[in-house]
């Protein structure tokens, strides 16, 4: 936005709105001449890109900035040798601020790692306790499988033993038809013995 602004010493920037910028990219890139900034009304919590925001910025020596916008105060130290004070005027000690500012990045990474531990933990935990799952159910379909066969084969072991009773059953009612006949057979014999005896007493 101001980059190679040569001539550029100081500039009013309190009625900026920032709120919803993310790039602040090369914004000050080579403002040889600029000497003061007051950035303390810069609202930088959205913005992600400060790349040479400051970047040949050699006159720069006194920035006043408001204290939470640590990313800016970062870039500043990095690459400026400009003093900064926060909107109460107190200075911010770029050796204090980097060890302060190290420090917490620390405990973020810190809380970072053991988030992400925690994450992959309960990630972990949930695909063992779902695979455990799985092979519970997959154990409960094979025991409802074996019942199954096992009561079809019971099933037909019992069709087959009925039919077979059946067989005997039937073999055992041809026996007696058999055996009707032949009790038939054996009184129509007597029958006609009996008439030929009679018939022959009768002739006599």
């Amino acid at each position: 936005m101001f980059s190679y602004c040569s001539n550029l010493t100081n500039i009013n920037l309190s009625s900026f709105s920032t709120k919803n910028v993310i790039n602040m990219h090369s914004m000050f890139y080579n403002c040889f001449n600029l000497t003061y900034i007051d950035l303390s009304s810069f609202d930088t919590k959205n913005v992600s890109y400060l790349s040479f925001m400051f970047d040949g910025c050699s006159k720069l020596n006194l920035v006043k900035m408001n204290s939470m916008s640590s990313n800016i105060i970062k870039k500043i130290f990095e690459d400026t040798n400009a003093y900064i004070i926060d909107q109460f005027g107190n200075n911010i000690s770029k050796d204090n601020y980097l060890k302060n500012f190290n420090s917490n990045n620390f405990y973020n990474n810190n809380y970072m790692n053991n988030f992400n531990n925690n994450m992959m933990n309960n990630k972990n935990n949930n695909m063992i306790n779902s695979n455990n799952n799985i092979m519970n159910n997959n154990n409960y379909m094979n025991n409802f499988n074996n019942n199954m066969m096992n009561n079809m084969n019971n099933n037909n072991f019992n069709r087959i033993n009925n039919n077979f009773n059946m067989m005997n059953n039937m073999n055992n009612m041809n026996n007696n038809n058999f055996n009707m006949i032949n009790n038939n057979s054996y009184n129509n014999l007597m029958f006609n013995m009996n008439n030929n005896m009679m018939n022959n007493k009768n002739f006599n």
